[in-house]
């Protein structure tokens, strides 16, 4: 059941912190100044990432997802993926929510953020130890 809690956390996440990191990029670009300024800085961000590093990220997603499949690195990463959403909630709240509808969005990354948490917290090793689980 903890597993498929964590598998459930991280896909739930995949969007907001696409949405996120695509916030970011357009700020980024935004701030050039110009026209021609915004579209060059979006192609060397998208060159940026079509080369080795989208193999990279899609590696990490990966990696986090399989730590959820072990017993002892299971606390590691829920610890991830509830950093991940929580700094995405934020990515999001900062650019804007003018809205409740907005706002109910980030229901499901903020959840995703508390499920995490919980399970690293639930999972925590030292904890583990305590109540002789290990």
């Amino acid at each position: 059941m903890r597993i498929a809690l964590h598998i459930l956390c991280v896909v739930v996440v995949l969007p907001y912190l696409a949405l996120a990191v695509g916030f970011l990029l357009l700020g980024h670009a935004m701030a050039s100044g110009s026209l021609l300024g915004f579209v060059e800085s979006l192609l060397y961000k998208a060159i940026w990432l079509v080369s080795w590093r989208s193999l990279v990220i899609v590696g990490a997603v990966l990696l986090v997802t399989a730590l959820g499949f072990s017993a002892r690195t299971r606390w590691l990463g829920a610890a991830c993926v509830c950093l991940v959403a929580a700094g995405c909630a934020i990515v999001i709240l900062v650019i804007g929510v003018d809205s409740l509808s907005q706002l109910l969005f980030l229901a499901p990354c903020v959840g995703s953020a508390v499920g995490a948490g919980w399970l690293a917290a639930e999972e925590w090793p030292s904890r583990r130890q305590t109540e002789g689980v290990a």
